[in-house]
């Protein structure tokens, strides 16, 4: 009878422990959803470099363009930097990465925003060749290549958008200006629709100013100054560009050797939706 008690109360046990470590397991895994929105935006890689300790083994992600990536079969070391104009010791990542299925080798130049686990500071001689550099160590789980990353080469980047009317042929230019990296996509605070178009006797059209945001996967919303709304899809180095209602542009109607009498000129850009050149 003792006997029996113990192997009933052994196999109580085993199952127990059995229990828990499958309960254990199933904790670990966690969905791609979820492992990006733990992961903690690092707006500033400066200030982020000063105190990298301070996220050591957790979760992080941030915007960076790569200059450096060796691939060895599925697995790529990249080196990235958000600045590559301040590449230097101290601020440049160095990413462990393992390619999923069907994902493109990652090149030099391309703008990515990678979500890993900050491990440590390193020295690396392969990062800068003939250099030994300082860089910030992550396992990175997942990459992802921003549609907006035209918008990121240059911050006086313009889109084109070609408007036939019954004021004839309109070439209307969208100034993104200078962008702000978000933990989503990025933030244009200070962009201009404008025409460049010049009549003598007129003068220069005056520029709307608008302000938005473009997300990670190309979709973007702006307010015009004038209370005008619009939005783009942006997908590489093409999009579309829509507005619900029309904008009209003016001239500025300054006066001129030509005029002095300070005529206006006005360009109407229809509502409706419009290829869009990046």
């Amino acid at each position: 009878m003792a006997m029996v008690c113990r192997t009933r109360l052994f196999s109580l046990l085993l199952f127990v422990v059995l229990l828990f470590s499958f309960s254990g397991c199933a904790n670990t895994s966690q969905s791609e959803a979820d492992y990006k929105k733990e992961a903690t935006f690092i707006e500033d890689v400066e200030n982020f470099a000063k105190q990298p300790d301070a996220f050591k083994g957790k979760k992080i992600q941030t915007v960076l363009t790569v200059f450096n990536a060796v691939t060895k079969g599925k697995d790529v070391t990249v080196y990235a930097a958000q600045n590559l104009m301040n590449v230097q010791s101290g601020n440049i990542f160095m990413l462990h990465y393992t390619l999923k299925d069907g994902e493109n080798p990652l090149k030099n130049g391309d703008l990515i925003r990678f979500f890993g686990e900050y491990k440590q500071t390193a020295d690396s001689k392969e990062a800068v060749p003939g250099q030994t550099v300082r860089v910030l160590e992550c396992d990175a789980q997942y990459i992802i290549h921003p549609m907006w990353q035209p918008l990121a080469v240059s911050s006086l980047h313009t889109a084109t958008v070609n408007v036939a009317n019954e004021q004839g042929n309109t070439t209307l230019e969208i100034h993104f200006g200078h962008g702000k990296f978000l933990a989503d996509g990025i933030e244009l605070p200070k962009g201009t629709l404008s025409i460049r178009e010049t009549r003598l006797g007129y003068g220069m059209f005056d520029p709307i100013p608008f302000q938005g945001k473009i997300l990670d996967d190309g979709n973007g919303s702006f307010t015009a100054e004038n209370g005008a709304s619009f939005s783009v899809t942006i997908e590489h180095k093409q999009g579309k560009w829509t507005t619900n209602e029309a904008t009209t542009l003016q001239t500025h109607g300054g006066k001129t050797l030509e005029n002095l009498e300070g005529k206006v000129m006005t360009r109407t850009i229809p509502a409706g939706t419009y290829e869009m050149k990046l």
